[in-house]
């Protein structure tokens, strides 16, 4: 056996064998490569294991490559399943606890880990929930993934293309479940309801949307729609576009909403106008504009209610 081969190379080797990550072969050996093992293998066995006299190119036994390796896998998953939820308590476990239990006793981020259903290497998919519901700051939890946009969400490590979609999904979907069941009983001819309804969806907004709400002869919703993003200016917005879709639903009344980015409320100039105009078309066509309501940061103005239709005082209120 050559003199040169120390105790140190000997522990060098058998590190690398084992785990394949010795900073001391960093600059030769692509760790993780079978072939770059298979050469320590071959160095190993030619300059450490062989006997005086014995065959220089003599082979290891035939399965050490294939054991070492399973030992390996074995270890890594051993390790990785201590972060699962399958070693979790069971009764602890999001899908155990919601059948036990119901879904209302699941946490924030445990109903999000059954969405998710898995995480990454090293974290459970209760771990990743938990990261990404403190992700964005001040807006954290759920409403911060209601604001956070699919790319935004892709950033997160864990979270792909499908999985990202499936959250803005599912918030989606939440907030439409919760509108439908408002609507059933919402007063139209109320700008507090109607404040109300539109509150959370509106008063987060970055940009000033216009919304158009169109009601039956009963006074029930028909369909609502966002007509502008980014600006309400009389000048840009017309009448026509407005009455097109009022026409095209059949409706017999409208309501007009749009927010303020700023959280407050007042009407503007441009707002004004915008609502004396429509106004006029409406009564003309024969189809009422009930109300124009601007959304602020959890209160509202009803611009009916400050004095354009009847003259009264002029207030507003919250929502």
């Amino acid at each position: 056996m050559p003199q040169n081969v120390t105790g140190h190379t000997l522990t060098v080797l058998r590190r690398f064998l084992v785990c394949g990550c010795d900073s001391n072969l960093s600059k030769f050996f692509c760790f993780g490569c079978v072939l770059c093992r298979i050469f320590v293998l071959e160095c190993f066995n030619s300059f450490v294991m062989t006997p005086p006299g014995a065959d220089y190119h003599a082979e290891l036994p035939e399965n050490f490559l294939i054991e070492e390796m399973e030992n390996k896998k074995i270890k890594m998953q051993s390790t990785a399943q201590g972060r699962t939820m399958k070693s979790m308590p069971k009764m602890e476990r999001p899908y155990e606890k919601c059948l036990e239990r119901g879904a209302e006793s699941l946490s924030d981020a445990e109903l999000l880990s059954v969405i998710l259903r898995t995480g990454t290497h090293g974290e459970s998919a209760l771990e990743l929930s938990r990261k990404i519901l403190s992700l964005n700051g001040e807006q954290s939890g759920l409403l911060g993934i209601y604001h956070m946009s699919v790319a935004e969400l892709m950033n997160v490590r864990g979270l792909g293309k499908v999985k990202a979609i499936q959250l803005k999904c599912i918030v989606e979907l939440s907030r439409r479940i919760s509108r439908c069941h408002f609507s059933e009983g919402i007063s139209f001819q109320d700008p507090v309801a109607v404040a109300k309804y539109y509150m959370e969806e509106m008063r987060h907004l970055e940009q000033e949307n216009l919304i158009l709400v169109m009601l039956n002869s009963k006074g029930k919703l028909i369909k609502d729609m966002v007509l502008s993003r980014g600006t309400v200016r009389a000048s840009i917005i017309s009448p026509r576009e407005i009455f097109v879709e009022a026409l095209k639903n059949q409706a017999v009344s409208i309501i007009l909403l749009h927010n303020h980015p700023s959280g407050i409320p007042d009407p503007s100039e441009e707002d004004i106008r915008l609502t004396e105009r429509v106004r006029r078309s409406g009564a003309m066509l024969g189809i009422e504009l009930l109300d124009h309501i601007i959304i602020g940061d959890c209160q509202a103005v009803s611009m009916r209610e400050q004095g354009f239709w009847q003259g009264i005082q002029q207030g507003s209120y919250k929502g």
